[in-house]
């Protein structure tokens, strides 16, 4: 039976081409602080209605304390304004939470839904999907993603995956075109099989988001020259949510970094300023500044709630968890094993080191 390429058939072979702080960071995986600005990024939700007071209220019942309840509310309301929510997606949504459904679950099913042609129900079908087969770890919506639509995107085995590679493609160019079947418009087979004919990704990107309301291409000429999947995915990211085209961030690598930045402390300030008008405030503020744009990141590679809030208890800064949720999500490994790695790399900056040093001292490292 096939397996989907975002499963275990890839983790072998990231963990073979890319290893340690220093190949993450020369990827572009492992993320430095930096500071909020504001950014114009077009209208926001309306937290003052559609039963958002009443879905924190609910939050607020079920977490294990006040600090758990804001970092959950934060993520949604954060993502919710990330992928631009109708006001009938958000009450949807709302109406899920309120009914019993996980907001944190919710959440990350939504992100990722809002990245396909489907609508708002599919969240709610992957919910119970995931929840009826009982997917676990960080491939977790997208195995239940898989499940609901029948494969309809086309699936790889690892052979298949080696096949690829050996035309002259690469890993995040799987990746890349995973991503864009979910589109639907071809399947990841047809556009690997494109690009090996001689198509440059970015030309079958242009055919893709052409189709796509939320995303301007811009030149088509631009992207057909453009060498990096990787690049090209987030350009399309960025354009719909600030509304810019796909071209103008290709100009230059270096400017799909600095909007990227500048897009997330935008969302950050714009949903902290949010929560704060219906009078919700983080309530451990006064004793730890938490960043909560890098929390949200984390969430997104498939790290608990649960688990954040034990991290932050034992003293890792909100960088080192999401530095770790990279290691996670890239090589399969464990968070702890992520801690580890960043602190042979000189990279850990909280107050929790002293265990790995004992353990480096007993290495003879």
């Amino acid at each position: 039976m096939k397996k989907k390429i975002t499963a275990a058939a890839l983790i072998f072979l990231l963990a073979a081409g890319v290893t340690g702080y220093a190949a993450l960071k020369s990827e572009g995986i492992l993320t430095k602080p930096f500071e909020i600005s504001e950014a114009e990024l077009g209208s926001a939700i309306d937290t003052e209605s559609n039963g958002f007071a009443e879905v924190y209220s609910r939050i607020q019942n079920t977490s294990e304390n006040d600090e758990a309840a804001y970092l959950a509310f934060y993520s949604y309301i954060y993502t919710l304004n990330k992928n631009k929510a109708s006001a009938d997606e958000s009450e949807y949504l709302n109406n899920m939470i309120l009914s019993g459904f996980d907001i944190s679950r919710i959440t990350g099913i939504y992100d990722f839904v809002s990245d396909t042609k489907y609508d708002i129900e599919l969240v709610q079908d992957i919910y119970n999907k995931a929840s009826e087969n009982d997917f676990v770890g960080s491939f977790w919506i997208e195995e239940a993603f898989n499940a609901v639509t029948e494969n309809a995107h086309g699936v790889l085995d690892t052979d298949e995956i080696e096949e690829y590679i050996e035309k002259g493609l690469t890993i995040n160019d799987v990746l890349a075109a995973n991503e864009l079947s979910r589109q639907g418009v071809y399947t990841i087979n047809e556009i690997l099989d494109e690009c090996t004919s001689g198509t440059s990704f970015g030309t079958v990107a242009a055919k893709v988001y052409m189709q796509n309301a939320a995303v301007k291409t811009g030149s088509a000429a631009r992207l057909k020259q453009k060498a990096s999947s990787d690049d090209i995915i987030k350009s399309a990211e960025l354009s719909a949510i600030t509304g810019d085209t796909m071209d103008a961030f290709l100009v230059d690598s270096s400017l799909i970094e600095e909007a990227s930045e500048e897009v997330k402390a935008g969302l950050a300030a714009k949903t902290i300023s949010q929560l704060e008008a219906i009078g919700i405030t983080d309530p451990d503020k006064s004793e730890k500044s938490i960043n909560y744009d890098l929390i949200s990141l984390a969430l997104g590679n498939g790290i608990t709630n649960d688990e954040i809030d034990k991290y932050l208890a034992e003293g890792y800064e909100d960088i080192d968890i999401l530095n770790a949720s990279e290691y996670v999500k890239a090589l399969g490994c464990t968070m702890e094993e992520g801690f580890r790695e960043l602190y042979k790399e000189g990279y850990l900056v909280g107050n929790c080191t002293d265990k790995y040093f004992a353990e480096t001292e007993a290495d003879g490292q």
